[in-house]
């Protein structure tokens, strides 16, 4: 349980400082910063539509480039 705890930790501190990358790289804020933790802000269900069309484009490349079979 401990190791778990720990990993989820770790996990959630990488999550933190990717978003917060990402967040300077593009200047926008995807979540409220309280304390250490996050809050959405609402941005996201505004970008969902958009996002999920990209990421549903992008599938076909993302197979190819690794080799994958559709499932």
């Amino acid at each position: 349980m401990q190791f778990y705890l720990l990993e989820h930790r770790v996990r959630g501190r990488i999550a933190n400082r990717t978003t917060k990358k990402f967040e300077q790289k593009f200047n926008v804020q995807l979540f409220e910063r309280i304390g250490k933790r996050l809050q959405r802000n609402g941005l996201d269900h505004r970008i969902q539509p958009e996002a999920e069309a990209l990421l549903e484009k992008a599938q076909p490349l993302d197979q190819k480039l690794f080799n994958k079979t559709q499932t």
